[in-house]
């Protein structure tokens, strides 16, 4: 019996040495994670690499988790992660806890927001939300028009944010996928113009119709731009009148009457 124990006792040693072992094969890298800031408002980047299946992934920010963390790219081995964090004044300590199959791994990072940081321009812009706060939460939760907020946020500097255009064209896109129709044209810009992202026209185009056919003026008038220089889409001026037609704004109606004269 106690050569049995003894056995056991080893073989739970074992396990216990593996699993601490093998989370050193867990690599947390982080990206662009300032010393000190200014803003209120950050958003964190990090990548993780593992040689075993990821569990669980837990940010941790003065000892309290943060709710909802962006996944850029997840394929449960290989991820790239974001996270908005609202920082305190003084030190704030950020720690990433990843956990795998076989282990755990924690890397952190302090980050010192300076007294003077009420020197922000927060430029307010977060609709019908109480505040940034409740905004982000909604964001993160999935409501469409929160995220749409959020990803003008990133792209114009707003709410305290800094500008961040990959950002801004990652939550236009969540936004975009929950059928907002002001999101598809502006995630259609964001692959047209390579805003953030890599440019890509047929994916453009595409989320471009989506929201003329939901009557955003600002698609249909780009769409409208496009079937009449063929930019990404075949030329075809019909269309183009078409969507001109339907389209209330006064660059429209005079993109229609310019072709009109040109047909007489």
């Amino acid at each position: 019996m106690k050569q049995f124990l003894l056995v056991f006792i080893l073989i739970l040693t074992a396990i216990s040495m593996f699993a601490q072992n093998d989370a050193k094969d867990i690599v947390i890298e982080w990206s662009s994670v300032p010393e000190q800031t200014h803003d209120s408002y950050i958003t964190i980047k990090w990548g993780i690499k593992s040689k075993s299946q990821i569990t669980d992934i837990a940010v941790v920010q003065n000892g309290v988790s943060v709710k909802g963390i962006n996944a850029v790219v997840n394929d449960g081995y290989d991820m790239r992660k974001t996270q908005v964090l609202k920082l305190l004044e003084g030190d704030n300590k950020i720690e990433i806890v990843v956990t795998c199959v076989t282990g755990t791994a924690k890397s952190s990072r302090n980050i010192v927001l300076v007294s003077d940081n009420n020197n922000n321009n927060f430029n307010d812009d977060f609709g019908n939300y109480e505040n940034i706060d409740s905004m982000i939460i909604a964001a993160y939760r999935g409501e469409e028009e929160a995220q749409y907020l959020l990803a003008r946020s990133y792209l114009y500097g707003k709410n305290g944010l800094a500008i961040d255009l990959f950002e801004s064209s990652l939550w236009f896109k969540k936004s975009a996928e929950h059928n907002y129709s002001q999101s598809q044209f502006e995630y259609s810009v964001a692959l047209m113009e390579g805003r953030g992202i890599r440019k890509n026209k047929e994916a453009a185009i595409y989320w471009l119709k989506l929201s003329a056919e939901k009557n955003c003026a600002e698609a249909q008038l780009m769409l409208g731009l496009c079937y009449e220089k063929g930019d990404g889409i075949p030329q075809n001026i019909e269309k183009a009148k078409e969507l001109y037609r339907k389209c209330p704004l006064a660059e429209a109606k005079q993109c229609l009457s310019a072709l009109e004269k040109q047909n007489k």
